[in-house]
């Protein structure tokens, strides 16, 4: 028997989980659980969602359709268009990596130091 077994899935992060590989190793230790996954919205910025919606079209462990509120943030540290959801759906571009330029006077605008 199973420990909470109405509980079907679990939601989370990229960030939470340090990036993209620790949120993979997290989705396979669900899937061994028999539970789905799906992600959850953080007030991403561009990179964030980015990395959000190349997991939700190439992992087949993503279960529902994930939060997103890119559209609700004003400053961004990627340059372009923001890719909001058009015909239920986002479309991540045909570019190498994460198919985002950094927008470096952005990111120096809003980091933190490190203390």
């Amino acid at each position: 028997m199973r420990p909470y077994p109405e509980i079907d899935a679990v939601a989370s992060d990229p960030p939470l989980h340090g990036g993209i590989d620790g949120t993979l190793a997290l989705m396979r230790a669900v899937a061994c659980t028999g539970r789905g996954f799906w992600l959850r919205s953080t007030w991403e910025l561009g990179i964030a969602w980015a990395v959000a919606c190349h997991l939700g079209v190439s992992r087949g462990e993503i279960t529902r359709a994930g939060q997103g509120l890119i559209d609700l943030v004003d400053d961004d540290l990627v340059l372009g268009e923001p890719w909001l959801v058009r015909n239920g759906g986002v479309a991540p571009p045909d570019r190498p990596g994460l198919g985002v330029a950094l927008d470096r006077d952005a990111l120096r605008e809003f980091a933190i130091a490190a203390a």
